[in-house]
């Protein structure tokens, strides 16, 4: 099993690699509402609002733009350059998910996000360590591996890894499709415990034991390693 596992993650490695080379090639989509977040000049850091400044950019997909500054707007048009939005000769450049505006000569930038994005995004999950042995029991099947900030469905990889917890015991199942693709499983009783969070689940001889922490949304995660590469596999509780 460990041999497939390192096998998989180097197929893996090899489609993502691919699809980030795609992505790499593909210019950012700057459309939307951008709203001024802060100013930097020199070594200082400050915030708009202490200037009593609001400014938003308005990039529409038909090559308008509209700048408003304190209610008071302008309109011109823009073009794309890479990660370059241009406007009058002027260039603001995407970095790290904001629209940056530099003046080099005094020193100072202007850092743009995008508002619209920004007010739907969801809180990033986060794990648990308040959790006792009683809300990880449940039968859990893993679903999705995440790595290089990328997400592969456990399904499209013929692998399946399944866990019934019951307090401190468990039965693990591990799965994998065979030649003909019918799904050959292992399964086995073991035992597990809990300390600081984590529920560590006893493998047999030769196997390591698998760490599991549950999530803020309401997933549960074995974090692993193989061949310097860091992933996780996310687990959804099934529904008694």
């Amino acid at each position: 099993m460990k041999r497939n596992l390192i096998a998989i993650l180097m197929c893996l490695v090899m489609v993502c690699c691919g699809v980030c080379a795609q992505a790499e090639a593909t210019a950012p989509d700057l459309t939307g509402v951008w709203t001024l977040d802060s100013i930097v000049a020199g070594e200082k850091t400050i915030s708009p609002s202490m200037m009593g400044l609001t400014m938003t950019l308005t990039v529409n997909a038909n090559g308008t733009i509209v700048l408003d500054s304190n209610g008071e707007q302008e309109q011109s048009t823009w073009t794309q350059d890479g990660d370059k939005l241009l406007v009058d000769g002027d260039a603001f450049t995407y970095v790290d998910g904001k629209l940056t505006a530099e003046e080099p000569s005094m020193g100072a930038a202007m850092y743009f996000v995008r508002s619209d994005a920004a007010a739907e995004a969801p809180a990033a999950p986060v794990l648990l360590t308040d959790v006792t042995l009683a809300d990880f029991n449940g039968a859990w099947n893993a679903t999705v591996m995440e790595m290089m900030g990328m997400e592969m469905p456990m399904a499209m990889m013929g692998i399946g890894i399944a866990v019934e917890i019951n307090d401190t015991q468990v039965t693990a199942a591990f799965s994998e499709a065979a030649e003909d693709g019918t799904m050959e499983t292992v399964e086995f009783p073991t035992t597990c415990s809990l300390a600081d969070g984590v529920l560590t689940v006893v493998m047999p001889e030769g196997m390591e034991d698998m760490p599991l922490q549950l999530r803020s949304d309401g997933k549960m995660v074995l974090a692993m390693e193989e061949e310097g590469m860091a992933m996780n596999i996310l687990f959804e509780k099934v529904a008694e």
